[in-house]
């Protein structure tokens, strides 16, 4: 890359010996004509942009974190059916459900 003495850099010019150098006027601008031609030569005016990411890339990028692996596996014991063990069961108390979860406790006696 080639650097500028800040004798040559555009900053220090005065802008009319920029608009010179150029082939500009700046009460006028460019005509018509030299916008088109210059459009056609140099290209439109806008900055190179990198092509969109996929979605799929996106969603794949989300578990990169370790956190996500240990919500989903939460998330899989609360989806997955819980296991009740039979009403006529001789050691099962009876059953309380907590309010606002999903946990079911059993209170169990020790065979003696």
């Amino acid at each position: 890359m080639a650097s500028s003495s800040p004798q040559n850099s555009a900053c220090s010019k005065e802008p009319a010996d920029i608009a010179k150098a150029l082939g500009a006027n700046l009460e006028k601008g460019l005509s018509t004509q030299e916008a088109a031609a210059r459009v056609a030569k140099n290209g439109p005016n806008e900055f190179q942009s990198a092509p969109p990411t996929p979605g799929w890339r996106r969603v794949l990028a989300q578990f990169q974190d370790p956190l996500i692996y240990l919500l989903l596996a939460f998330s899989g014991c609360t989806i997955r059916p819980r296991a009740r063990a039979p009403a006529s069961h001789s050691n099962s108390g009876p059953a309380v459900q907590i309010p606002g979860s999903n946990c079911v406790y059993e209170q169990t006696k020790l065979a003696t």
